[in-house]
């Protein structure tokens, strides 16, 4: 079977396994990194992006985070080097604890055929299909899960290890320590989980 054809049964493979073995709980008070590309000025902390992205359809709420600055620039398609003025830096931590389906418990295969769907001419397709898969899971369903964790595709295609974590549910508060203008932020690390 081809990493494709896994990650769109991938209902299967759930329906065998314990939810929990997928599933990571990131601890109250981490530390979270997040680019807006508008001003400051213009800034809205409650904005969520609806135009759909990796493992999140569009028209849903989706609020998309990094551990450090480096990958969320290039995650926001921003050059590796090149210092960004006149767009948002926000320093937030989670309010309460969480549980998220984590990307980096899925057998290697699919992790790659999900890496490499940011290249596919059907961009996110796999991302999507899994997503799917967890939303049709009772065992999920009943796991409330708040979002995603998953390795910035970005960072890695520049050698750059950094996760990425996805909420996608909007009752998810967080506590904002520090935001301004990128011009003004050398780079700082978080604390996110694994």
């Amino acid at each position: 079977m081809n990493t494709d054809s896994r990650v769109s049964t991938a209902a299967l493979e759930f329906s065998s396994k314990n939810a929990t073995e997928f599933i990571t709980t990131i601890p109250a008070r981490t530390g979270l990194y997040r680019i807006a590309n508008v001003p400051p000025e213009e800034f809205d902390r409650d904005w969520v992006s609806r135009s759909g992205g990796r493992f999140c359809e569009s028209g849903a709420d989706s609020r998309y985070y990094t551990i450090d600055k480096t990958p969320s620039l290039l995650e926001t398609r921003h050059e590796l080097g090149v210092e960004p003025t006149g767009i948002t830096y926000s320093i937030e931590s989670l309010c309460n604890s969480i549980d998220v389906f984590d990307v980096h418990k899925l057998p290697q295969d699919i992790q790659e055929a999900l890496y490499e769907d940011r290249d596919s001419s059907a961009k996110y397709e796999k991302s999507l299909l899994l997503m799917d898969a967890i939303e049709q899971s009772s065992k999920f369903v009943s796991a409330q899960l708040k979002g995603v964790l998953y390795q910035s595709a970005s960072g890695n295609l520049h050698g750059i290890e950094g996760n990425c974590l996805l909420l996608t549910d909007s009752s998810v508060q967080t506590k904002i320590i520090d935001t301004g203008d990128c011009s003004g932020l050398k780079d700082w690390k978080g604390t996110i989980y694994p």
